[in-house]
């Protein structure tokens, strides 16, 4: 799994380094989980230097006419249902490679069992919308879908198992309910109007609509 968000003023972003890093506020984190960092992010002074660093690169030229960009950085976590930090630390180098070789980032890979007791892990990057010629990279759904192939494609020839890190979501009792619309379509269909899996295939018998596909 992949999944991309905005940092809009560098207050946040402060206070997300040090929260990927487990440093300061968070070093409880640290004790808490497997954390293995950029050694630039490895300190509250490393993390300030760094971000000095950030600044000038995220600044516009201003004899060029480049604009302030509004998002201060690109973050990106990938999360995979295993722990084999070799491939993974692989695919970072590759991915990275692929779409942002010229742009200034950081990351840190966290690891920690789920509630069932198996291990996961996943990745936190941050990342310059501005790269190393002063141009704001526009992040729009065809970047993203790319993205979202690479992460697959390379996850598939390394051998790591796609999924999301289920040790970070907090756990939920229901299911959301559908809509009264959905719920009509649904029974139309001759399906569980509250379920999304078609409950006669799940009990083993036939559907009541042949012509609807219990498949998921």
């Amino acid at each position: 799994m992949i999944k991309l968000s905005w940092a809009y003023d560098t207050a946040s972003l402060k206070k997300h380094l040090s929260y990927i890093a487990g440093t300061g506020y968070y070093k409880k984190k640290a004790e808490q989980e497997n954390i293995t960092r950029d050694n630039r992010i490895s300190t509250s002074a490393n993390q300030k230097e760094w971000l000095g660093e950030y600044q000038e690169a995220l600044a516009p030229d201003l004899s060029k006419k480049q604009r302030t960009s509004k998002r201060k950085a690109l973050k990106i976590i990938i999360s995979w249902v295993d722990c084999d930090k070799e491939k993974q630390n692989r695919f970072l180098m590759l991915f990275m490679s692929k779409h942002f070789s010229k742009h200034k980032y950081t990351w840190a890979r966290h690891e920690k069992p789920t509630k069932d007791g198996v291990l996961s892990s996943h990745f936190h990057l941050v990342i310059c919308p501005r790269d190393k010629a002063g141009t704001v990279q526009k992040f729009g759904p065809r970047e993203i879908r790319q993205m979202q192939s690479s992460y697959l494609e390379m996850s598939k020839s390394l051998g790591l198992k796609t999924g999301w890190d289920t040790s970070n979501l907090k756990k939920r009792t229901t299911a959301p309910k559908p809509s009264r619309k959905r719920r009509r379509r649904r029974k139309r269909k001759g399906l569980h109007p509250l379920i999304d899996v078609d409950v006669s295939k799940t009990l083993g018998i036939a559907s009541p609509n042949p012509s609807i596909s219990t498949d998921i």
